[in-house]
């Protein structure tokens, strides 16, 4: 049965071992990039017709999978 959930689909902006990862899900952008002190940071972003996007929240110290995991659960 396909699921009807929306899914982000994540794009690689870097090569690693520096790794910068981006997905779109409706107004939010969701950027998770490596941090060599904490693993990697997930920073969600809303769009806004304005001058910039506004930095909604951020998290560090994940491993890409559990940065993954949790941008797909905000």
């Amino acid at each position: 049965m396909p699921s009807t959930e929306p899914r982000l689909t994540w794009i690689q902006q870097a090569p690693e071992p520096s790794g910068m990862y981006l997905a779109e899900l409706g107004l939010y952008t969701f950027e998770i990039s490596h941090d060599s002190d904490s693993g990697y940071v997930l920073q969600m972003w809303q769009v806004r017709p304005e001058d910039w996007p506004l930095l909604v929240w951020e998290m560090n110290e994940f491993t890409l999978y559990e940065a993954k995991a949790r941008a797909k659960r905000a």
